[in-house]
């Protein structure tokens, strides 16, 4: 989360456990995409093969609430929250801006879980802005 400066080793568990939880996503994705194309389950069992990839979702949303929790230094938690906020009012902005063209302008409709996924995604340059930022005004980052 914290992409200047020296990388902590619980910056380098961090990072490893969501480099695993993504590619644990990536296979239960393919799994799961396999497995209901092909029609191998039906009734509850399809549902719970259709949520599986949501489970490692969530684990990264849990990571990214422990790594924020976990910070000893009241700074850089601030920080932390900061970017996690940004990238969450990203997210928003682009979920009402689709809302509105899906309504109003013919635009295909996006499935629900690509909220999630431009979350994760809006996390980078979230961290990117709210380090300059802070670089800019003086911030100890």
């Amino acid at each position: 989360m914290w992409i200047f400066g020296p990388i902590s080793d619980e910056s380098r568990s961090f990072r490893a456990r969501v480099l695993m939880t993504i590619s644990l996503y990536g296979a239960l994705l393919w799994v799961s995409r396999y497995v209901l194309k092909h029609v191998l389950v039906t009734g509850w069992l399809a549902y719970l093969v259709a949520a599986a990839p949501a489970l490692p979702i969530i684990a990264i949303f849990y990571f990214m609430f422990q790594r924020v929790a976990r910070e000893r230094d009241e700074y850089l938690r601030l920080l932390g929250v900061k970017k996690l906020l940004l990238a969450t009012s990203l997210t928003l902005a682009v979920a009402t801006i689709w809302g509105f063209a899906e309504d109003y302008a013919g635009q295909r409709h996006a499935p629900a879980y690509w909220v999630a996924v431009c979350w994760i995604v809006c996390i980078a340059p979230s961290s990117l802005i709210i380090d300059w930022l802070e670089a800019k005004r003086g911030g100890n980052s």
